[in-house]
């Protein structure tokens, strides 16, 4: 009786085992299969967010470029703006270089100076009036109330 019941609990035992095994080959092929699918699924997002980042990277690139456009367009604009002030200076130094004294002109730019002498002495009172010439007698005020009553 013993040995029959131990026979009969062996054979459940291997019974068991093997329904384990097959299970567990079983499982073991489920999550192999589960696996390849988060694998798969993965390469697909990994693919995806490849995308977005090569998108994004073309915009940033475009727009470094605007921007280095536009300073460069920036710079050559204010560039332009002092070759024409520039310019501008140069042609009113051009139109008054026709007044300086030359070499050639200079005995008559003598002659002119000692022709008409020009003084720039002169004195100012506290009404603002200018009195020119070192020898000048200026009127004090009693004459100046004088001549201001008489008009």
């Amino acid at each position: 009786m013993r040995a029959i019941r131990r026979f009969y609990h062996e054979e459940m035992i291997k019974e068991k085992s093997t329904l384990e095994s097959a299970s567990s080959e079983m499982s073991q092929k489920l999550e192999a299969e589960e696996w390849e699918q988060c694998v798969q699924l993965n390469e697909k997002w990994n693919a995806q967010v490849a995308a977005e980042r090569e998108e994004r990277r073309k915009k940033e690139l475009e727009a470094m470029e605007e921007y280095a456009l536009k300073r460069i367009e920036a710079k050559d604009k204010a560039l332009r703006k002092r070759i024409v002030k520039a310019s501008e200076k140069i042609k009113v130094q051009k139109s008054l270089s026709s007044t300086f004294i030359t070499p050639e002109k200079l005995d008559e730019a003598i002659d002119y100076a000692l022709a008409n002498p020009i003084d720039y002495n002169f004195a100012i009172d506290l009404q603002g009036q200018r009195y020119y010439g070192r020898d000048t007698p200026i009127p004090s005020r009693e004459k100046k109330q004088k001549a201001v009553e008489n008009n």
